[in-house]
């Protein structure tokens, strides 16, 4: 049996039991997604910071350490283990949250809207061969992944909510 982990900003994770492993909600369609163009675009504007630990993203470096030992104990507790899990990171930006995932053995997948996030993401994963066996970036919307019908056995946004344009088809779409 597979239990459902969900990762919420500011609360005690929620914890729930399924039969079946994360897939995307029926009700969201691809042609709808949650991405404020003006948020890409300040994204897009500063993705070649992303693993500067004195720049915009300083902050997330900082507690990065933390909050992924955090979400590992958990899954570890959910699931016995966390070799070999499938993650995704949804929102993944330049990869600082998914390589740590890959680090610990998860298959990873990173998607990210902005095709320079993925793209910096990309180049500084082939920089550790154990992160560049176990993750896999793509450009896409959190909404394209339900259309795809993509699986995972947990799925982790941090930091996102608050940039898109419609939270509730986004978090639907997780």
């Amino acid at each position: 049996m597979l239990r459902r982990l969900v990762f919420q900003r500011g609360l005690r994770p929620a914890i729930s039991t399924a039969n079946r492993r994360f897939s995307v909600s029926a009700t969201v369609s691809a042609a709808e997604d949650s991405v404020t163009p003006g948020e890409l675009e300040k994204f897009t504007r500063i993705s070649d910071s992303w693993w500067d630990t004195r720049g915009p993203f300083k902050y997330l470096h900082t507690m990065n350490t933390t909050r992924m030992q955090y979400i590992h104990q958990r899954l570890a507790d959910l699931y016995k283990g966390t070799e070999r899990l499938s993650v995704a990171d949804v929102g993944c930006g330049g990869g600082l949250a998914a390589e740590s995932l890959a680090r610990m053995g998860m298959r990873t997948l990173g998607i990210d809207a902005g095709k320079e996030n993925v793209e910096v993401a990309r180049l500084h994963a082939k920089r550790d061969p154990l992160v560049s066996e176990n993750i896999e970036y793509r450009q896409m919307t959190a909404e394209q992944a339900v259309a795809e019908g993509m699986r995972f056995d947990c799925v982790v946004s941090l930091e996102v909510i608050e940039h898109v344009r419609d939270p509730v088809l986004f978090v639907k779409s997780l």
